[in-house]
């Protein structure tokens, strides 16, 4: 880099400038992903794991639900994404064939959402 002045008898000087590019923390990215689980299911029963990545190495992911937990059907844990059964008198295939949920997952500093959709099975007659 070279500096100078607007000064009579221009003076100047020269110096070498690194710039060093730090990365940016990228948002974590949810799959996509439909799960279902029997309408009679126990609490406690699994759903499935919300399956998310981060680019960035060494970022801790965090999940909850946002919205459209209906009766508070279902629980996710925080430290792994997995879905389960937390109220099971909320699962009614006759009256919600189905429940839409979005999903949030979160770096340490940045989040995506995705909307996961959730149906009840009828047991076999």
């Amino acid at each position: 880099m070279k500096v100078q002045d607007n000064g009579t008898g221009t003076l100047s000087s020269q110096a070498n400038v690194t710039i060093t590019l730090t990365n940016a923390n990228e948002a974590p990215i949810i799959a996509n992903q439909s799960f279902s689980v029997a309408e009679n299911s126990a609490n406690g029963t699994s759903v499935g794991t919300v399956v998310a990545s981060d680019p960035d190495a060494g970022q801790t992911l965090a999940y909850s639900i946002l919205s459209g937990n209906t009766s508070g059907a279902f629980a996710i844990n925080a430290s792994t994404g997995a879905l389960t059964v937390a109220n099971s008198s909320a699962l009614n295939f006759e009256s919600s064939p189905s429940y839409v949920i979005a999903v949030k997952v979160q770096d340490n500093g940045n989040w995506d959402s995705a909307i996961k959709r959730i149906s009840p099975l009828t047991s076999p007659m």
